[in-house]
């Protein structure tokens, strides 16, 4: 799809399992496999997105931890835990600019990489077309 390429389908037979046989699949196993698949493929292909929500996540669970930072500094005025404030600045440093950096980063190597893969395929020779080493059939 995202070179453009012609598609069309294909027929296969489909035939029933042997009675008797045993699936291979687990579920719970293959499920992860997939799963892990599918996060892979969606940070290659959509890189922006990917790490775009990364850095949502972050910056939200900053907002988060800092909730109860800001209840204690209304309340006492200063905050004497000051381990929790670190780590709501901790999660928000990372959580604003760098994952979306990153993911624009990547999105111009995934579009350079769709580009010369869509090259590539434009200078294979199509089915039926006459390569040069090769000589017609009389």
């Amino acid at each position: 799809m995202t070179l453009n390429m012609p598609i069309a389908e294909v027929e296969a037979n489909y035939v029933a399992r042997a009675t008797g046989s045993v699936s291979k699949l687990d579920t719970y196993r293959d499920g992860w496999r997939i799963l892990f698949f599918m996060l892979g493929l969606f940070k290659n292909e959509r890189p922006v997105a990917f790490f775009g929500l990364a850095g949502a996540a972050l910056s939200s669970s900053s907002v988060l931890l800092s909730i109860p930072v800001f209840i204690t500094y209304f309340e006492t005025g200063p905050v004497p835990r000051i381990s929790n404030r670190n780590l709501v600045c901790s999660h928000d440093a990372p959580g604003v600019p760098e994952p979306r950096v990153c993911g624009l980063l990547l999105d111009t190597v995934t579009r350079g990489r769709r580009e010369l893969k869509r090259l590539s395929y434009l200078q294979t020779p199509g089915p039926g077309t006459l390569v040069e080493s090769e000589q017609p059939i009389p």
